[in-house]
């Protein structure tokens, strides 16, 4: 039998060398994008998050935990819901809640609004800038498709997303995809909602609803106030700034 001091110095090797292949090795599967679920026993390939504000440099919160500034890559993360939060000084809040897959990523693009929009008056070049509704094009083979009573029908600029109204309700018509596919319920508002258009980035829609005029993704989510407004008829310059009358004066929103 081997000397009791040579026992325990081959025993603690044993150990510092197991040790070291299992931190080797979950260095080497962290570093090859998977993490290890001790709960369920299995290893589970990581996703990636990516995000950008606009405007840069916003706080970007991760389950309430401060990640970072966007642009921002998040890697390694196990898959399961996360709640995703972008905030800015000056600008409203902006979150989502995403469900992130194995070996997948998601890219987040925010774009955060003021919380308190510049008003001044619109000069004649902010009127002429005004972005033209594409109401009067739209094929009469999508016509036919729309409910009848739908109202504020607007094509996108590229003519595959018919944005429409009903009294209450926000709806999306996709002429090219599948008919089970083609009609999609943006959201529902408690109060009738009025002069529904496109924002100019065609990836927001603009709305009145009770006096307030708001913003929303077209995926339906950040649905947020932008300003107390006095009147439905408004409309959306080039730079994304609302003019609209108030009274006898005609007033530019700086929004972004």
């Amino acid at each position: 039998m081997l000397p009791k001091n040579i026992r325990l110095h081959l025993f603690i090797w044993f150990w510092v060398i197991l040790s070291f292949i299992f931190i080797a090795s979950f260095l080497v599967l962290t570093a090859s994008g998977y993490t290890v679920n001790f709960k369920a026993k299995t290893i589970q390939k990581t996703s990636m998050l990516i995000i950008t504000s606009d405007p840069r440099g916003a706080k970007v919160f991760l389950n309430n935990s401060l990640r970072g500034t966007a642009p921002l890559k998040i890697i390694h993360l196990r898959p399961t819901l996360y709640d995703i939060r972008i905030e800015k000084e000056g600008y409203q809040k902006w979150d989502v809640t995403e469900k992130l897959e194995g070996d997948k990523y998601i890219r987040e693009d925010a774009v955060l609004f003021l919380k308190a929009p510049k008003i001044s008056d619109a000069t004649q070049g902010d009127i002429n800038n005004i972005l033209k509704e594409q109401q009067s094009n739209i094929p009469n083979e999508i016509l036919v498709k729309i409910p009848k009573g739908a109202k504020n029908l607007t094509l996108n600029e590229a003519q595959d997303a018919l944005l429409y109204s009903t009294d209450s309700e926000i709806w999306m018509y996709y002429p090219n995809m599948p008919e089970k596919e083609s009609y999609k319920i943006i959201a529902r508002f408690s109060h009738d909602i009025s002069k529904v258009t496109y924002y100019s980035d065609d990836k927001h829609i603009l709305f009145v609803e009770n006096g307030e005029l708001k913003i929303i993704e077209l995926r339906g989510t950040n649905a947020t106030k932008l300003l107390d407004i006095p009147t439905s008829d408004f409309g959306v310059t080039n730079d994304g700034a609302i003019i609209y009358k108030d009274g006898n004066k005609t007033k530019k929103a700086t929004v972004r």
